[in-house]
C-alpha cells in the first residue's frame, strides 16, 4: 500500500504541514511512507490511481503435500497470474471414521491467483452486496462455533474439517477492489493475527518448505493435545519497497517477500506459543520481521531483535523524525522507544 502513495500530508509538532513526496525529496519520503505514526498527525494522502479493470480470481484445493513438494508450482503460479495467495485451514483433511483421524496427507491446500481479464463481471452491484452481506453472516457463524469450542480442543478438527467442506473450486469475475478484498469483514468477529514477512529464495525453496513446517508444527501440537490455530494460515509474495520501516525494505526492487498470516479467534489458546515458536524461527533463519499493525510484543526479545536487524534503517529514519518532532511529541509507544533506543544509544 505504502508504494501506491503519490505524497502525503502531516501536521508536525510546529503546528505546521508539511507535504512529503518522491518530487519534494526522496529519502525523506521513504521515512513518511511508513512513519508509525512518529512524524505527527496525518492530514492527507494521494494515492496512485488508474482506470478500473476486471480479474478473474480463481479457486482451486489440491493435497498440500502433493503441491508443496515441488517449488516450481509456487514461482510458475505467480509468473502467470496478477497475484496468489495459498491458504491452508487446519486438520481440512480430518476423518472420524479413519483409524487415524489426523492424518496431514489428507489435507489440501487452497490456491487462489488473480488475471487481469476484459470479460464481465459475474455479479450485479445488488448481487454482490447480498454475497458481502452472506459472507458477513458465514465468518460470524464460524466465529461462534469455533470461539464456543475453546475449552474443548478436541473438537477444533471436526469442525474446522466441517467448516472446509464448504468450499469448493471457484472461478468468478470481479472488478479489481472486489477481487482483492474478496471476502467482507464482520467486524463483531473477533481474531489474533500474526504476519511475518521474509525474503523468497530464488528458487522459492524456503516459502515451500516454511509453510510445510507450518502445516507439520500444527500436528505435532495436536499430538500434544493443543491447537492452536483454528481459522487459517496463508502466505502471499509482494515485491520490495525502499519504504524505511516497511517489514519488506529492500533497495533492491525486484526482491521478492513472503508474507506468512496465522490467525486464530481470539484467546485462543497455545496461539501465542505456537506463533512465537514460528517467528523466532523466521528471525533465526531469514533476519525476517514481524508485520508493525498486528501482533507482535508478545514475542519474547523481539524489541532488541528488531533493533539489531533494522539498525541501519532507524538510524536513517531518525535522521528525518527528529527534524519534524525534535521534542519527541509523538514518540510516546513505548515499543518503539525501547526498539529505537537500543539502537541510537549504543
Amino acid at each position: 500500500m505504502s508504494d501506491q502513495l503519490c505524497s502525503m500530508k502531516i501536521v508536525t509538532s510546529f503546528g505546521e504541514v508539511c507535504e512529503f513526496s518522491e518530487e519534494i525529496n526522496k529519502s525523506e519520503f521513504n521515512a513518511a511512507k511508513v512513519n508509525l505514526g512518529l512524524f505527527g498527525i496525518i492530514y492527507s494522502l494521494t494515492f496512485r490511481v488508474q482506470p478500473m479493470y476486471n480479474l478473474r480470481m480463481t479457486d482451486i484445493f489440491i493435497p498440500a503435500n502433493e503441491w508443496l513438494n515441488n517449488p516450481y508450482n509456487i514461482k510458475n503460479l505467480l509468473e502467470s497470474s496478477d497475484g496468489i495467495s495459498i491458504a491452508y485451514w487446519p486438520f481440512n483433511g480430518f476423518n472420524l471414521s479413519d483409524p487415524n483421524p489426523l492424518d496431514s496427507n489428507r489435507d489440501r491446500v487452497g490456491i487462489k491467483n488473480w488475471i487481469r481479464t476484459d470479460e464481465p463481471v459475474n455479479f450485479t452491484q445488488q448481487q454482490l452486496e447480498q454475497l458481502h452481506e452472506t459472507q458477513k453472516h458465514d465468518v460470524f457463524q464460524q466465529y461462534k462455533l469455533i470461539s464456543s469450542n475453546l475449552q474443548n480442543p478436541d473438537a477444533i478438527p471436526n469442525i474446522t474439517a466441517t467448516l472446509f467442506g464448504s468450499f469448493g473450486n471457484a472461478s468468478t469475475v470481479f472488478q479489481a477492489p472486489d477481487a482483492i478484498h474478496f471476502v467482507a469483514s464482520e467486524e463483531s468477529a473477533k481474531f489474533d493475527f500474526v504476519e511475518i514477512g521474509f525474503k523468497v529464495d530464488p528458487d522459492f525453496s524456503n516459502v515451500a518448505a516454511e509453510f510445510s513446517y507450518v502445516i507439520q508444527t500444527i500436528y505435532e501440537f495436536a499430538r500434544k493435545g493443543k491447537f492452536p490455530l483454528n481459522y487459517v494460515a496463508d502466505f502471499r509474495i509482494i515485491k520490495s519497497t525502499e519504504a524505511l520501516l516497511s517489514f519488506t525494505f529492500n533497495q533492491d526492487p525486484e526482491i521478492l517477500y513472503c508474507l506468512m498470516d496465522f490467525v486464530s479467534i481470539s484467546g485462543t489458546p497455545y496461539y501465542e506459543e505456537f506463533t512465537q515458536l514460528l517467528a523466532q524461527r523466521y528471525f533465526d533463519k531469514y533476519k525476517a520481521k514481524p508485520h508493525w499493525g498486528k501482533k507482535w510484543e508478545f514475542i519474547p526479545k523481539v524489541e532488541s531483535y528488531l533493533s539489531d536487524v533494522l539498525s541501519n534503517q532507524i538510524k536513517q529514519f531518525e535522521k528525518v523524525r527528529a527534524k519534524y518532532d525534535p521534542y519527541k511529541i509523538f514518540f510516546d509507544n513505548k515499543s518503539l522507544q525501547d526498539i529505537f533506543s537500543r539502537t541510537l544509544d549504543s
